[in-house]
């Protein structure tokens, strides 16, 4: 198992925490959520949290995975398509030219 570096980053939002807003916990004001995001190469993951005193709020705002690559489609070739469609005819060519082929080599 490869161990991944992990990174994070969290920035101030201007959001007020609705815990303590509705609670008026703190004397003076609301606290401001923060908002955190932690990346592992596979999932990004986006998270609220306010750091209020006596307040626990936090929220999950996103779950992103990260796109895989896109395998291109597989392109067959008109000859392949050909073949597939009309075998027989391909077949009875080969064989005329086979001969014809043959018959050259013999006459020269």
């Amino acid at each position: 198992m490869t161990a991944l570096e992990k990174q994070h980053a969290f920035r101030f939002t201007l959001t007020p925490c609705p815990r303590c807003t509705h609670r008026r916990q703190q004397a003076g004001g609301s606290s401001f959520l923060q908002e955190f995001t932690l990346a592992d190469g596979i999932q990004n993951v986006h998270a609220l949290i306010c750091r209020g005193p006596q307040c626990s709020y936090g929220e999950i705002i996103g779950l992103r995975v990260a796109p895989l690559p896109a395998a291109s489609p597989v392109r067959r070739s008109w000859l392949h398509v050909a073949i597939a469609r009309y075998p027989l005819t391909f077949a009875a060519a080969a064989v005329v030219n086979g001969v014809a082929l043959g018959l050259l080599f013999a006459l020269a």
